[in-house]
């Protein structure tokens, strides 16, 4: 491990646990048989950003990582909610009926409640829709309302943790978000 030479041991402990933890993440990517989420790669994209702009030794290297994450945070909500954009079920709240109603994904009383209440699945349905293909305002919004904005979406992947069992998005995607906060103060405006 001579590319840990030079620096002080506290950092070279912090670069190795953030190289295996990138490398672990790759590694179950590539042996695990069964689907990945998105939660999966973004975690293994931070890792390896923060690995990579930690080796600079240099400020702009760790900020070149952080504005690398904070876009990739973007991006990863921008495109999902673009994508349901085409999708009639995710527009008409069928596609997020039938997702509550299975036992993995979802609470099967939700998805009965939201398949006898159309119109209210179509209302959540295109809330999310919307609210992750419009995630980029934050960029251009005041700091202090990008804040409030970007912890409204904490509370969403709460929801989803609580009631979809997919804990692993809100750790995956609080942890970018101090990058994405990053860019918005960097802006200076």
């Amino acid at each position: 491990m001579k590319w840990l030479v030079g620096f002080a041991p506290r950092a070279r402990l912090l670069l190795a646990t953030m190289a295996l933890s990138a490398a672990l993440g790759y590694l179950w990517i590539i042996r695990s048989r069964y689907g990945h989420d998105g939660a999966d790669q973004l975690c293994s994209i931070i890792f390896t950003a923060l690995f990579i702009g930690s080796l600079a030794r240099a400020p702009a290297g760790l900020s070149a990582a952080l504005w690398f994450i904070g876009f990739q945070v973007i991006h990863s909500y921008t495109a999902s909610g673009l994508y349901k954009v085409g999708s009639r079920g995710w527009r008409d709240g069928s596609f997020l009926t039938s997702i509550l109603g299975t036992e993995i994904y979802g609470s099967p009383r939700l998805g009965r409640l939201l398949l006898n209440k159309p119109i209210l699945a179509r209302l959540i349905s295109r809330g999310v829709v919307f609210w992750e293909s419009m995630i980029w305002i934050v960029l251009v919004l005041p700091a202090q309302v990008a804040a409030v904005l970007l912890l409204s979406t904490l509370v969403f992947h709460a929801a989803n943790a609580y009631v979809m069992g997919l804990n692993t998005f809100l750790i995956a995607f609080a942890a970018g978000y101090p990058a994405i906060m990053f860019i918005i103060l960097s802006r200076g405006f």
